[in-house]
């Protein structure tokens, strides 16, 4: 891990910026570990320490290309959060009715045995 991904952590004690996850509570926890651009890459290269956060990899994932608003960076993470969270509860309702068709399907269709 690099001298400025373990500052970012330091600045972010060492959780990610949006959702709060500790990232060094566990393995599973570290290797979720990510840095994020605040202004993603894709729409404007900018390296900067400033523009960056450390992320989990699903917030990393769901922010993706959003360029989050707001006049300070506090501001930028916590439109990203919220961001984040609208998307979240879009997959979860989208999960939950896959998740019942499933069971409802497996109800109706025991497994047959090979």
């Amino acid at each position: 891990m690099s001298s400025e991904a373990i500052a970012l952590g330091i600045l972010h004690d060492f959780r990610c910026a949006y959702c709060g996850r500790d990232l060094v509570a566990s393995i599973e926890a570290l290797d979720s570990w990510q840095e994020d651009h605040l202004h993603p890459k894709s729409s404007r290269p900018d390296d900067a320490f400033e523009n960056r956060v450390v992320s989990c990899k699903l917030c990393n994932f769901v922010k993706r290309g959003y360029v989050p608003q707001g006049a300070t960076r506090a501001e930028r993470i916590a439109d990203g959060w919220r961001y984040i969270q609208s998307h979240l509860a879009n997959k979860q309702v989208r999960w939950e009715k896959a998740r019942d068709a499933v069971a409802a399907y497996r109800a109706s269709n025991p497994p047959q045995e090979i």
